[in-house]
């Protein structure tokens, strides 16, 4: 039984007695499945070569539980840093670092070289021992001597794997025009921290360009051949906002804007008001169409036809269209929501208005105050926009309109009090959100009928009650689910799903017995 505990749970070993902590087949298995599970093993078996051995191939840190003899011995050591190199800081710690072997911290340093921090400051002018941790970690030339940071070998070494550790270089080495050159094939970050003369050298701003393309939003692209800048851009189009002097190539600016759109306010004044342009860069993000300009009447129309186009995008370019009703009325159709750039004459149109609330009933809102007078604009208008309610006059609001109202956001129960005892308009708003049931009056909430209703069509109640869950459970899935088969709450025993009643003190209202339901889960 412990057996398959620790396979499935290898950190259970904790909590078993001494005796299964000293089992040599126990822990084993343990320690096969989680190397750290040693720290919970018998001092003779973290004695143990066989016991350890499997433990650190399974965890390289679990070498910090073993015996102090097994921890010296070299074999392990090494077995421990190929599995895991963080493991020579735990060797630090337990260890002077004179009792370490020369090979198992040139294994650290060469698998990990960041090891170099952990180590006594006297080494770090180790020369070897630099090379080594270096090649694995560039920055590990931080914690090199001065001496050191200014060998060339060890900071090409460092720069050829990451172009960063130029920055801990002696400053001799740093105007070294070959190991700059080096470090910008590894890291285009590094071209941030050279001198302003090499900042503005042609021949680097290539390199760094050549195998960082992104880094061009830190270059001045004057001094830049513009075929070898269109050839940057190309790489990735979206640089166009950093490459001003290609902003002119046709080409470049229609790969940027099938992108990103919003591209096309990089582009040339000219190329933005390029019909094909325009039509890219708005198929991709239709907001774009804010940067573009002087377009004429038949390219609006096309836009128009797109989808979420809206009037509020180039209201300052359409002119004569302002007042074309046939494109007014097409826009409209297509977004109800450019009813509100319109001129108020337009707004105050009864035809144009009525076209607007099919899509969006808060267009009653903003056209003159006489149609909220009106019945059918009314009833069209919360049709769409239930909350717009709170802008129309009482007189006009009636039992129909609220009923329409409830149908869309049941929730807004809550503002008719004086339709609270009408159970078809209850019914209507519970359809659309069960939480509305609690604004209905108390005879209708407390009605039993009414409850089950409720929860058929929503499952929303207030206490907890089995048989309303099962006429729920029968009525919407089939009697699916019974109650001995409900999960539950480990921490209360109680059922996940149950649902609710009012008054719990009704006779034909029962609590469930939680007991009896969680036996055949118990068992």
């Amino acid at each position: 039984m412990v057996l398959e505990i620790l396979k499935l749970n290898p950190s259970a070993l904790r909590f078993v007695s001494a005796e299964f902590q000293n089992d040599y087949e126990i822990v084993m298995t343990a320690v096969k499945v989680n190397g750290f599970s040693l720290k919970y093993a018998s001092d003779i078996l973290k004695g143990n070569r066989q016991v350890v051995t499997q433990a650190v191939m399974t965890d390289g840190f679990a070498l910090d539980f073993a015996s102090s003899e097994l921890m010296n011995d070299i074999d392990l050591q090494k077995m421990a840093i190929r599995n895991n190199p963080n493991m020579f800081s735990c060797l630090v710690n337990k260890l002077t670092i004179f009792e370490i072997e020369n090979e198992v911290l040139e294994l650290a340093l060469h698998l990990h070289g960041k090891s170099l921090a952990l180590i006594p400051n006297t080494f770090h002018n180790y020369r070897d021992l630099v090379l080594l941790a270096v090649k694995n970690d560039g920055k590990a030339l931080s914690h090199a001597t001065e001496t050191l940071k200014a060998d060339r070998e060890i900071v090409w070494e460092a720069v050829s794997q990451n172009g960063f550790a130029l920055f801990y270089a002696s400053p001799e080495l740093k105007k070294d025009r070959e190991i700059i050159l080096k470090a910008l094939e590894t890291s285009s970050t590094c071209y941030l921290s050279l001198p302003i003369d090499f900042q503005e050298d042609l021949e680097i701003i290539q390199q760094t360009l050549r195998y960082f393309p992104n880094a061009l939003q830190f270059i001045r692209s004057t001094n830049l051949d513009i075929q070898f800048l269109t050839s940057v851009v190309e790489k990735n189009p979206l640089l166009l906002k950093y490459a001003s002097r290609v902003r002119k190539d046709k080409n470049l600016v229609l790969k940027s804007v099938e992108l990103d759109g919003n591209n096309l306010q990089y582009a040339d004044s000219e190329l933005r008001q390029d019909p094909e342009l325009i039509l890219k860069a708005a198929q991709q993000n239709i907001k774009s169409l804010v940067f573009a300009k002087n377009m004429g009447k038949e390219l609006l129309i096309e836009l128009s036809e797109m989808n979420g186009f809206l009037l509020d995008y180039v209201w300052n370019q359409l002119g004569e269209l302002k007042t074309d009703r046939d494109f007014i009325i097409a826009c409209l159709k297509r977004n109800g929501r450019n009813f509100i750039v319109l001129d108020q004459s337009m707004r105050d149109d009864r035809e144009i208005l009525n076209i607007a609330l099919e899509t969006f009933g808060t267009a009653l809102y903003y056209s003159d105050k006489r149609f909220r007078y009106e019945y059918e604009m009314v009833k069209k208008a919360v049709r769409d926009s239930p909350d717009i309610h709170t802008s129309i006059p009482r007189v006009v609001i009636d039992r129909e309109i609220v009923k329409t109202i409830l149908s869309v956001k049941g929730i807004l129960f809550h503002e008719f009090y004086r339709f609270n005892n009408d159970i078809e308009l209850v019914m209507t708003a519970v359809k659309q959100n069960g939480k509305s049931f609690k604004y209905a009056s108390e005879n209708i909430v407390r009605d039993p009928e009414v409850q089950t209703l409720v929860v058929k069509e929503s499952g929303f109640c207030f206490q907890p009650n089995a048989e309303l869950f099962q006429s729920r459970m029968e009525h919407c899935y089939f009697g699916a689910y019974q109650y001995e088969h409900l999960p539950f709450y480990p921490f209360n025993n109680y059922p996940m799903e149950y649902f609710y009643s009012y008054n719990t003190y009704n006779s034909e209202v029962r609590l469930p017995d939680y007991s009896e339901l969680l036996k055949p889960l118990q068992k």
